[in-house]
């Protein structure tokens, strides 16, 4: 007469259960924060092509309409930026600049060579995404495609190392990353 052995028991121990657990706790433990990071990585970097975008935007525009421009950074407030035309006037270096209720964005076409035809319109950073403490950055580009920085209403060369526009997501200035612009023109993401 042969032995019949009972059958494996269905299901899992609960031993079993919570090691599949625990595992599974530890590997979420390390991957949120990490997702985290890398999703706050890539909204900044998204943030700095769009900027760049906008200032080799303004270059060319200030080359094909034969005209200077300027963009201003953290105009009218911080996390803002607006490019808009040289006038060569006090309007320039006016306070409320980059107020679209008193220089709207798109301008009237008026005719008149007095108030300013090219302006764009507030570019806003997204949120969390902000310059840093640089102030109110003002560079200019001219219409043979070379960027100057406007110190104190003065239009001043940029020296060979260029000048830093640098952005910082979240509270930490661990994720920064740089757009440069040199005299020349050329605008590198760093």
């Amino acid at each position: 007469m042969t032995r019949r052995l009972p059958p494996p028991p269905a299901g899992y121990s609960l031993t079993e259960l919570l090691v599949v657990i625990s595992i599974f706790m530890i590997v979420a433990g390390i991957s949120i924060p990490l997702a985290m990071t890398l999703t706050e990585q890539m909204r900044l970097n998204a943030a700095v092509r769009q900027v760049e975008r906008d200032i080799q935007t303004a270059r060319l525009k200030a080359v094909q309409l034969n005209r200077p421009l300027r963009v201003r950074i953290n105009c009218p407030a911080a996390g803002r930026y607006r490019t808009v035309e040289v006038m060569g006037s006090a309007i320039d270096n006016a306070g409320d600049r980059c107020d679209e209720a008193r220089y709207p964005y798109p301008s009237p076409d008026d005719g008149d060579f007095t108030t300013p035809s090219a302006d764009g319109p507030v570019m806003y950073l997204a949120d969390g995404t902000a310059f840093t403490a640089m102030g109110s950055l003002v560079l200019q580009f001219t219409p043979d495609g070379r960027t100057l920085q406007v110190v104190g209403g003065t239009a001043q060369m940029i020296g060979p190392s260029g000048v830093d526009v640098e952005l910082v997501r979240g509270t930490s200035s661990t994720h920064s990353r740089t757009v440069n612009i040199n005299g020349f023109g050329r605008i590198t993401i760093r």
